[in-house]
């Protein structure tokens, strides 16, 4: 559904169609809303965003300012998923509408889902991702912020130019000439997506697939 002039609507009709979102898609708790009826709820203080992605995403891609991060457990431990709502517990009542946010949509699906079974009567999953990115200051200058659209089950991810400093990636290009003149490309590749192990940021599945793609870009022309 659309909601153009969400920003100008009572936080009591956006809940109302996150209800009837709920209804229409069989959803197993209070509704869903979009990233725009989630920013008015919040402005309006009816509603508080709770962030589940994981930290690297969180400081990386960028978050919410303000906004707190209670990490969704993925392999679904009963240890885990306990911990994730004793720490939303020690957060917020539970009578407080609660708006769970991640990447795609698919983690806060089943956060609603367990803070509903919890007690929290009032859990809702944003649809769409938000943009963001970190302070400028932080920036190395090649980060792309990441536009995240569409129903949680069929996500859809496309890069988001605006607020780049393109004069900050030319910087950051001559600066990275500067450290890898002399360098093959698979010294350069390694350097920059190590050498294949897994680690917190990446799977080695996604980590070859990358280092493939900058070794085919390295190639002498």
């Amino acid at each position: 559904m659309n909601d153009v002039g969400a920003d100008r609507e009572t936080p009591e009709a956006i809940f109302a169609r996150a209800a009837e979102r709920a209804r229409q898609m069989g959803l197993p708790y209070a509704g869903a809303v979009t990233p725009t009826e989630a920013h008015r709820l919040r402005e309006a203080a009816a509603a508080d965003i709770v962030d589940v992605r994981t930290p690297p995403e969180y400081a990386q891609v960028g978050h919410v300012p303000g906004t707190p991060l209670i990490v969704w457990p993925r392999a679904g431990e009963p240890d885990a998923l306990s911990e994730f709502v004793d720490q939303v517990r020690e957060r917020y009542d539970p009578e407080r509408p609660l708006l769970l946010l991640c990447r795609s949509g698919a983690r806060s699906h089943y956060a609603a889902h367990l803070l509903t079974h919890s007690g929290y009567r009032r859990a809702y999953n944003i649809l769409e991702g938000f943009e963001g990115q970190q302070g400028a200051a932080d920036l190395s200058g090649l980060e792309i912020p990441v536009r995240i659209s569409g129903p949680w089950e069929k996500p859809k991810y496309e890069p988001d130019l605006k607020g780049v400093d393109t004069n900050k990636v030319v910087e950051t290009v001559k600066e990275l000439g500067k450290k890898y003149k002399g360098k093959s490309g698979k010294e350069i590749v390694d350097d920059l997506l190590g050498n294949g192990s897994d680690d917190a940021t990446g799977s080695t599945d996604t980590k070859a697939k990358a280092k493939a793609l900058l070794k085919n870009l390295l190639k002498p022309q």
